[in-house]
């Protein structure tokens, strides 16, 4: 009951109103330019597991984060969108919701292989290190989940993916 009223509050929180003939004519708010690569680790029940993630600015208050996880024979497929609820100069705090996709108990001829696929809630910090590198810092909600595997931490850090 807990889970429930938790995904219906953040569920109610996000902006759900669209006119239609606003978003025909309105300007791509996307940014290519400032998308960014980030590399780090994830904590899952006690056991780092490798990460690397795309970050990508979808609005000004709305990015986009998808990430690949490893972790020997178990691996995993995550994405989030993330809203800025506060935001500074050096410092945002966003909450967000997302899916993932993780193979776990991976045997060499995927027999007996499982896959969870999961609604993720969860909320991140992104603190400015540098004017290039960002550290962010994620905790997640996996419901459901396998017996033990309820949260997922992740701490990378980013840099900006620039052409020349």
């Amino acid at each position: 009951m807990k889970r429930t009223i938790a995904l219906i509050a953040i569920l109610l929180l996000l902006p759900f109103s669209c006119n239609p003939a606003h978003a025909i004519t309105r300007a791509d708010t996307s940014e290519v330019a400032g998308a960014r690569l980030a590399g780090g680790f994830a904590l899952e029940n006690g056991a780092p597991h490798g990460a690397l993630a795309f970050v990508t600015r979808i609005g000004p208050s709305f990015y986009n984060a998808t990430s690949l996880l490893s972790a020997g024979k178990e691996g995993g497929l995550e994405s989030q969108v993330f809203w800025h609820v506060y935001k500074t100069d050096g410092f945002s705090i966003a909450l967000g919701l997302g899916a993932t996709a993780d193979i776990i108990r991976e045997n060499p001829t995927f027999d007996n292989a499982i896959l969870y696929a999961a609604a993720t809630p969860g909320f991140a910090i992104t603190y400015k290190i540098t004017s290039d590198l960002l550290l962010h810092g994620s905790l997640l909600y996996l419901t459901p989940s396998e017996p033990g595997r309820k949260f997922r931490a992740f701490l990378v850090v980013s840099f900006p993916i620039q052409s020349r």
